[in-house]
């Protein structure tokens, strides 16, 4: 996988959630929470076995983990009728975004290295 398309899958799927936030009925947390049903989850596990000692895949599991986990609290508060400040946790500012950042930085010196 080269990784314009881990960026693209990353971002849809943050997109996804941002644009389904306004209905947040129909998410389940326990399942956005869930970092190994997503495309980039499913390659971080591939990977795994034979990566799992290098540091950068340590903290891109960490980080996507992480990143799964400040989604499903966003639609937690959206599900309490706490919209506003569930948008904020997806906002430019927001810890989801800064940690989907973070994936991103980290995904690109897995690969760098692994292709090295």
């Amino acid at each position: 996988m080269v990784f314009s398309q881990i960026s693209h899958m990353h971002i849809l799927w943050l997109q996804n959630i941002l644009d389904d936030i306004r209905n947040p009925v129909k998410l389940d947390p326990a399942e956005i929470a869930r970092h190994d049903l997503c495309e980039l989850g499913k390659w971080i596990n591939a990977i795994g076995p034979q990566h799992r000692e290098r540091p950068e895949y340590v903290e891109l599991f960490t980080l996507h983990a992480q990143l799964h986990q400040s989604a499903a609290d966003a639609v937690i508060l959206a599900q309490a009728g706490k919209v506003s400040e569930a948008k904020q946790y997806l906002s430019v500012d927001g810890s989801c975004v800064e940690t989907s950042k973070q994936v991103l930085e980290c995904a690109g010196r897995l690969l760098k290295n692994i292709n090295a």
